[in-house]
């Protein structure tokens, strides 16, 4: 740890994006459960009881390219 430096870890914390959020979807991967394209283009609207409670978090929806196009996520080679 370093003193006085912090680490933002989030999370999890809402279910899918739900109506009346306008969204575009691409094919999904049956492979990863991605979506190949997925964008917002309204107000980000979710269920509430699929909220953690958290201050801070993202949806189970992955915005843009799927993450492992973006390198930000890769699936365990065994």
């Amino acid at each position: 740890m370093i003193e006085n430096n912090y680490h933002l870890n989030l999370q999890e914390g809402i279910g899918e994006v739900a109506e009346p959020s306008k969204v575009e979807k691409g094919e999904k991967c049956p492979e990863c459960g991605f979506y190949n394209k997925f964008i917002c283009k309204t107000l980000l609207y979710f269920k509430r009881d699929t909220w953690a409670k958290k201050d801070i978090c993202f949806t189970k929806n992955w915005f843009g390219e799927p993450p492992s196009w973006q390198g930000k996520w890769r699936k365990n080679s065994g």
